[in-house]
């Protein structure tokens, strides 16, 4: 599923730590958590990414609900770094722009 695999990488770029591509699978009208302007949000997430020793995040149990331009994906999402291990449920919502997935919206539960 192309949803799917647009999730995947997403989660890939994370863990390689791939910041500059990792913030292309986010959309022009991406909305950031707590309103912050969308340089703050990149700045701290630079922060969270760039620089730790080792990064992993994995997509499990993925469910994609298609609803014409708009994807929303549900995963029970893993994050392990030097530093710290954490598990949560995640939701993000996508939307097509210029022909591809890009994410509009990102909400975890812990």
């Amino acid at each position: 599923d192309e949803v799917l695999d647009v999730v995947n990488a997403w989660a890939n770029a994370w863990s390689t730590q791939e910041v500059e591509k990792y913030f292309e699978f986010y959309g022009s009208d991406f909305r950031t958590p707590r309103g912050v302007s969308r340089k703050i949000w990149e700045q701290e997430r630079r922060a969270r990414i760039v620089g730790k020793k080792r990064v992993e995040v994995k997509v499990d149990a993925p469910q994609v609900t298609l609803n014409d331009n708009t994807a929303t994906v549900k995963f029970h999402q893993i994050y392990e770094s030097d530093s710290l291990v954490s598990e949560s449920m995640k939701t993000l919502v996508l939307s097509k722009q210029d022909g591809k997935w890009r994410i509009k919206q990102e909400l975890t539960d812990r």
